[in-house]
């Protein structure tokens, strides 16, 4: 029998500064987006928008809170479960850095209204490529590449073409010679984001992480075979029409995904009769995140099929289902279990005195559920349908939420900065 300090999850663990950092990071950020997004409730539609302010609004959520998330989640889950040590870990930790400052400049020169604002670009691309050179190096060196692992080493490679058709999409503000047709351009490198990085991330450690998706596994696998390769094939069929053919084959793509998506709720199937339950907070965030994706899936083929006019607004609303509708709530909810476990190692290693993690604030956790099933449906309906007040009010929960979770994380960061003990 394999005891505590033998188990093979702890004993290949990095070092967990890391994944500490990047969940810190990601919690600031994501507050900083609900915050900033909140304040300029008035500037998100119709003649009053302010395009440049939510450029800034959403890369802080999706290279602050979702892309720091999954890195930071990745430096721990791929060495455990590819069987091998992170390789040159100096890199993701200079990269975390590099990615952070770049980040900044990023949104600073967006938000001070610089014509040119391809240095913070530049920088986030190069903490980029410190982490795909060592998580590369990592997956290469594993002795197999379990089904979890595949999703992650296709996600590093769109991760990878997105950084670069981001930078270029920077420059081409500039020189306007890159792109012949940069808003095709664009929405490859938004479905390359949503898709090929975030989601194939998502459901790759879902397979881990999610106990439904784990069980469903042992009763068959050909439905989340079938979910990845569509997933994948989709994203990037997608980009590739849109940055050589402009958008030609957009519906054939979008079915293509829907099916992909669809695929990995019929997996789902064989765990619905005994564990689809809201039986703890990760729990109700994951399937929260699936009710999200599937309102994300119908959006989207309304869109490209012409059921929804294609105006901004209806732009605006596929991305919050996606963004906070889909991807928040899968990083929330398996948050609340990575991040206290790598705290409460961090603190006390094997101190038998240690609090109990597990059942850290879980009031907090509720309420942060609470805030974020009304708060995005809110806001996708006030955008769908032009009204601010709708809009206001769901942003306004988004807000809460925002500010719960960091709350909580601040308290689980806590027990670093002040060690307690079980009793205190």
């Amino acid at each position: 029998m394999v005891g505590p300090a033998d188990c093979p999850l702890r004993a290949a663990m990095p070092r967990f500064s890391l994944p500490v950092r990047h969940f810190a990071l990601a919690a600031a950020a994501f507050w900083a987006f609900a915050f900033f997004l909140f304040l300029s409730h008035r500037n998100l539609m119709g003649f009053s928008l302010d395009a440049r302010w939510v450029l800034g609004c959403v890369h802080l959520l999706t290279l602050g809170w979702l892309s720091a998330t999954i890195l930071g989640a990745m430096s721990q889950m791929l060495p455990v479960h590819a069987g091998t040590p992170l390789r040159w870990p100096w890199a993701p930790m200079l990269g975390f850095w590099v990615l952070a400052l770049g980040l900044a400049v990023f949104v600073g020169e967006l938000w001070s209204g610089k014509e040119r604002y391809w240095l913070g670009t530049a920088m986030a691309g190069m903490g980029m490529a410190l982490y795909l050179i060592s998580y590369a190096k990592t997956l290469s060196q594993a002795r197999e590449l379990p089904f979890t692992e595949r999703h992650f080493a296709a996600a590093l490679a769109f991760l990878a073409a997105l950084a670069s058709l981001g930078l270029m999409l920077a420059l081409d503000r500039q020189t306007g010679a890159l792109l012949p047709h940069p808003e095709y351009a664009l929405i490859a490198h938004v479905h390359l984001a949503l898709i090929g990085w975030v989601t194939l991330s998502i459901l790759g450690a879902s397979y881990r992480l999610f106990y439904p998706a784990a069980i469903s596994r042992a009763s068959g696998r050909r439905a989340s075979q079938t979910a990845f390769f569509l997933l994948a094939l989709g994203a990037a069929a997608l980009a590739v029409d849109a940055l050589c053919m402009g958008l030609k084959l957009a519906r054939l793509w979008s079915l293509i995904l829907a099916f992909g998506y669809l695929a990995y709720l019929w997996q789902l199937r064989h765990s619905a009769s005994k564990e689809w339950r809201l039986k703890d907070v990760p729990t109700a965030f994951s399937f929260l995140g699936i009710a999200g994706g599937i309102v994300w899936m119908g959006l989207g083929l309304a869109l490209s099929f012409g059921i929804i006019e294609d105006r901004w607004e209806a732009r605006a609303a596929y991305g919050v289902c996606a963004l906070l509708g889909w991807a928040t709530p899968w990083v929330i909810g398996q948050s609340c279990k990575i991040f206290p476990f790598m705290v409460w190692r961090s603190a006390y290693g094997e101190r038998e005195d240690a609090p109990d993690y597990t059942g850290a604030q879980p009031k907090l956790a509720w309420s942060a559920f609470a805030f974020l099933a009304l708060g995005w449906p809110l806001a996708a309906a006030g955008l769908l349908a032009e009204n601010q007040a709708v809009l206001t009010t769901g942003l306004a929960f988004v807000l809460g939420c925002a500010t719960v979770y960091a709350l909580q994380s601040g308290l689980w960061l806590s027990h670093i900065i002040k060690p307690r003990t079980s009793g205190s």
